[in-house]
């Protein structure tokens, strides 16, 4: 479960384009009001901290320093304790690329409509992402359900995880993609919090 303290602001640099919110470049929405972040993902206990200089979050795993979330004007990049890059999000034009620590695409992910498409970094269609729901081509379903000012989010009705209901569901949902690495959906976990807050 994620359990996040603060309110959402919508994206900082938002503006409509062609009825879509999209982000400009430049600083990212929360920035300079990052709040810790507690989650349980992947049967670990995690705590983002906000760096005091601004830059992004230490991450620590049941008290263990064991990374860092460094946010730069158009990326999230996970590090781990020895400074090795375990996960990289970059935005596109059009979406957002979710990258290997070989730096190689994991996940494309498209602006569509209202929701995203999702691709492989082979380009082959894996879903779509409307609202607080995740379809993928396999048939699996991620959604949210709402319980106790919490967003609990399931792949086919198993919990995966959960999330406060002050993050957006758009954000939240990307932490049931079990096709990442757990590094990986919480990097997209923060870059869509930080990027595409309103989304």
């Amino acid at each position: 479960m994620l359990a996040l303290v603060c309110s959402l602001p919508g994206c900082g640099g938002a503006e409509t384009r062609g009825g879509r919110r999209a982000c400009r470049p430049g600083r990212p929405a929360t920035a300079g009001a990052r709040v810790q972040l507690a989650l349980e993902l992947g049967g670990g206990a995690w705590l983002l901290l906000p760096k005091g200089d601004g830059d992004g979050y230490k991450i620590k795993l049941a008290d263990r320093d064991v990374g860092k979330l460094k946010i730069e004007a158009d990326r999230v990049k996970y590090k781990d304790a020895a400074d090795a890059l375990k996960a990289k999000v970059k935005r596109k034009d059009d979406g957002f690329k979710v990258y290997n620590p070989d730096d190689s695409v994991a996940l494309k992910v498209k602006v569509k409509g209202d929701g995203y498409k999702l691709k492989g970094g082979d380009d082959q269609e894996l879903g779509r992402v409307e609202g607080s729901q995740i379809t993928l081509t396999s048939g699996a379903e991620i959604t949210l359900e709402h319980n106790e000012g919490r967003w609990i989010v399931r792949r086919d009705g198993a919990p995966e995880g959960g999330v406060s209901d002050a993050v957006t569901a758009g954000s939240a949902v990307f932490l049931g993609l079990t096709e990442l690495t757990l590094e990986q959906r919480i990097a997209a976990m923060v870059f869509h919090h930080e990027f595409h807050g309103a989304r």
